[in-house]
């Protein structure tokens, strides 16, 4: 929140909508999680990946940063979203064929394998969502033990002093202008 406007409306007017780039750098990506999360503690070190699998861009190769990542001892679980080469989609009858026959399995699976992950396959939001649960149920860290989650809700004692300063003004100020007109 800021209340320089002008500076954030430049920001915008500098901003696009739409598709963050034609590229995608999986290895650059892995690297950086991987710095990141090697100042986390050892049970906290997984990457979920959630790609197609295709490497466009970027100065790592998915497999060396697969590699230092499991020098670190990040976990990478690979999700491989789209569809497989042979299936079509149905499009008002008509049967087109599928738009992500780039799916690039073996790199995902050999990523995981490294990492001591695990690689999944998702062609639709079903497998996407056993693919999530499959992880919650292999990463208990993922349900709920957060390392940055506060366990004790503190915001009751605040609130309860709140209304009761609240409730005692109401009355007060609805007698202080009778008070005001009497004098």
């Amino acid at each position: 929140l800021t209340f320089d406007v002008a500076t954030v409306a430049k920001q915008l007017d500098g901003s696009a909508i739409g598709i963050a780039g034609r590229e995608t750098a999986l290895g650059d990506a892995i690297v950086l999680a991987t710095r990141h999360l090697a100042r986390m503690p050892a049970r906290a070190r997984v990457l979920v990946l959630l790609t197609d699998g295709v490497n466009t861009a970027g100065n790592v190769a998915p497999l060396d940063a697969a590699r230092l990542a499991a020098a670190a001892g990040v976990r990478i679980y690979t999700i491989g979203i789209g569809s497989s080469g042979g299936q079509t989609l149905s499009v008002f009858g008509v049967r087109l064929p599928a738009p992500d026959e780039d799916l690039d399995t073996a790199t995902l699976g050999r990523i995981a394998e490294q990492t001591g992950g695990r690689f999944f396959r998702a062609s639709d939001a079903d497998q996407l969502a056993d693919a999530y649960r499959s992880i919650a149920a292999l990463e208990p860290l993922a349900r709920g033990d957060a390392l940055l989650r506060p366990r004790e809700e503190r915001y009751a004692w605040p609130l309860a002093g709140a209304m009761l300063l609240g409730c005692l003004l109401v009355p007060w100020r609805m007698l202080a202008p009778r008070a005001r007109a009497a004098a």
